[in-house]
């Protein structure tokens, strides 16, 4: 019985080609990928660091002391004007409200002149030793320029399982990251607790005004029962300085960065050297066959 040579095939006679064709220029190839990943390297160490600093609130809610006064309006609805409370029956929740404020134009607007972010944002265009701006007073930053810049560095996100907030605040220095997310929170707890202690002075007055207008024993009781609870609402905005959202784990200054991922860039760059090289040299050997049979 004869010996059968073994049968090569074709794939693998196309992988033992194309192994002593790019064993045959690892040099090129070598020189490519180092020259690769030198680069990434460069771009890598090029970039601003980026920290995030972020901080975790839970929303307070006065819902149920707003539906109990929803619901005694209502009631006097039929006897007495009570308009003019501008008490709210929608299903719009105060945590609801709140995020809404918290993530609002003006409200970023605020914090940007507030905290004066333009400078920052723009540091390319300002002068530190003069405080001015290095271009003509036409294209200086406007403060729509400045919140655009903003928005791609900040977030809020909602677990919808707990309800808990986190806001977070991206920034080249951990400190300032940290001094802006603190400040949001503590200015849109400000700007809503005084909201709603001049809304419940509006509203008082107005019930006062009521039950002087009224000599109906009912309705006036009725009235006495909103004023006792619109003074609940006054003295509790009054007392509570985390009025819409109360801090769980405070905003810190972070050490670490969040970005760029160095290492990953770095990986990229020598996979990207890897198949650009072996791409090249297929490229080479293609020409250089094409060549010799012209």
């Amino acid at each position: 019985m004869c010996n059968e040579e073994p049968t090569i095939t074709y794939e693998q006679n196309v992988i033992v080609f194309y192994t002593r064709l790019l064993l045959k220029r690892k040099l090129l190839i070598i020189s490519i990928v180092t020259f690769s990943v030198a680069i990434s390297v460069a771009v890598a160490l090029s970039l601003t660091p980026i920290y995030q600093s972020s901080v975790l609130v839970a929303p307070v809610s006065q819902d149920n002391n707003s539906n109990k006064l929803s619901a005694l309006s209502s009631q006097l609805g039929g006897l007495v004007d009570v308009g003019g409370l501008g008490l709210s029956g929608g299903s719009v929740t105060d945590t609801v409200k709140s995020l809404a404020f918290l993530e609002s134009r003006n409200f970023k607007y605020q914090i940007i002149e507030e905290l004066n972010l333009a400078p920052l944002l723009f540091s390319e265009l300002w002068d530190e030793n003069t405080d001015t701006w290095l271009v003509p007073e036409s294209e200086f930053p406007t403060l729509w320029d400045t919140h655009e810049e903003f928005e791609d560095l900040f977030s809020v996100e909602t677990d919808t399982m707990s309800g808990l907030v986190t806001l977070k605040i991206e920034w080249d220095d951990p400190e300032t990251a940290a001094k802006i997310a603190s400040t949001m929170i503590k200015r849109i707890n400000d700007k809503l607790r005084q909201a709603a202690m001049a809304k419940s002075a509006e509203n008082l007055n107005y019930l006062y005004a009521q039950v002087k207008n009224t000599q109906v024993f009912e309705v006036k009781n009725a009235l006495n029962q909103l004023i006792e609870m619109e003074m609940k609402t006054s003295m509790l905005a009054n007392s509570s300085l985390e009025y819409a959202f109360k801090v769980i784990d405070p905003a810190i200054a972070p050490q670490k960065r969040i970005k760029p991922k160095r290492a990953l860039i770095v990986i990229l760059g020598g996979i990207l050297g890897v198949f650009s090289s072996i791409m090249l040299v297929i490229a080479l050997n293609t020409y250089n066959a094409f060549k010799e049979a012209d």
